[in-house]
């Protein structure tokens, strides 16, 4: 019992310091809901991480096709400093090829990121997992209309 309270104890110890040199991840959306076919949804996610670490670019995902309803449009990343840390800021555009028949959630895939920090001694790497989150989508068109005596009468101006 002792050993196994031991190397729990030790194992907390060793991942302490990885887990803190990312301090938060935040993903804001200007809301959750009301988007169609075609529609752009944007994202911020903030990275707060200990001063001395970069973003390794290649670690961002890449624009374009995520899956065969969604694409990752248009992504940029802006660093600052953010008191005693620094912040990045992941700018995200996606579009939504889903053709809803109803009002239903879907999920944008998370990521991870790489941030590096290097010294004489060598190079830290640590990751910075962002969630995935979810949006929800609605039909342009009723899927079952009220039936109309003239066809005409369908169709809006």
């Amino acid at each position: 019992m002792r050993i196994r309270c031991l190397a729990l104890i030790l194992a907390l110890l060793l991942s302490g310091p990885a887990g803190a040199q990312v301090r938060s991840v935040e993903v804001r959306t200007p809301r959750p809901f009301g988007y169609f076919l075609g529609d752009l949804i944007r994202a911020e996610v903030d990275l707060v991480v200990e001063p001395g670490f970069r973003l390794q670019a290649a670690s961002l995902p890449k624009p374009g096709a995520l899956t065969y309803w969604l694409d990752l449009r248009d992504l940029d990343a802006t660093a600052s400093v953010y008191g005693d840390a620094q912040r990045v800021r992941l700018g995200l555009t996606y579009q939504t090829f889903y053709a809803a028949l109803d009002a239903r959630a879907l999920e944008i895939p998370g990521f991870t990121v790489t941030f590096v920090s290097e010294s004489d001694h060598g190079a830290t790497t640590v990751k910075a997992a962002v969630p995935a989150w979810s949006f929800n989508v609605s039909p342009l068109r009723e899927v079952q209309p009220p039936a109309r005596d003239d066809p005409r009468d369908y169709m809006r101006p």
